[in-house]
């Protein structure tokens, strides 16, 4: 399935605590589990295993096209997990191949764990579409801040987040990777590479 996503960096928790006061009260208060594999092949594509509540789902996702000022498209198939599954997945008990979304998306074994991301998102409604404020702590203690559009027709919203944030007297950066692309980046600065 494409999916279209509109996404801006801010640099503090001062800057998103500021631009969800102009936002109002949220729909929405999650917490995510986010933990990520990469498939020997093909190349450019990454498993996620998502804990939210009581709830597990696996999400094959595949990079796009280099993003317009924060605007990403990319391809992604998801399929919700039983309690069971997940836990054997985590632990190493069931193999990812036994899963049909891997199976029907190709993906090939052994796979390699990069590392949990923890998300405390907020979501909001504006003009129907959903508007997420994304507290993300990476495996090393690092936190980002991030604003995302999940819809088809995200880049109607551009223009109201951009008021919002003047409103909010912070500045929304257009994203230029996604979270596991820049943690994948931080990674490979970390090793030398």
């Amino acid at each position: 399935m494409l999916e279209t996503e509109l996404k801006y960096r801010l640099t503090s928790e001062e800057e998103m605590t500021r631009f969800e006061a102009v936002l109002g009260e949220p729909n929405e208060r999650l917490a995510q589990a986010n933990r990520y594999w990469l498939p020997a092949a093909p190349l450019s594509v990454a498993l996620r295993i998502r804990e939210v509540g009581g709830a597990s789902e696996g999400t094959v996702k595949r990079a796009g096209p280099a993003p317009v000022d924060g605007l990403f498209v990319h391809e992604e198939e998801t399929e919700r997990l039983d309690a069971g599954t997940a836990v054997a997945l985590l632990t190493g008990e069931r193999p990812f191949e036994d899963l049909p979304l891997v199976t029907k998306t190709g993906l090939q074994g052994p796979f390699r764990y990069v590392g949990l991301l923890l998300t405390r998102r907020n979501v909001y409604r504006i003009d129907g579409m959903p508007v997420e404020t994304d507290r993300v702590t990476f495996p090393d203690g690092t936190k980002e801040f991030e604003v995302e559009v999940e819809a088809f027709h995200a880049e109607a919203l551009r223009g109201q987040l951009l008021a919002l944030a003047a409103r909010a007297r912070v500045s929304l950066r257009p994203s230029k990777d996604t979270k596991l692309g820049r943690f994948l980046a931080s990674e490979r600065n970390e090793d030398g590479k």
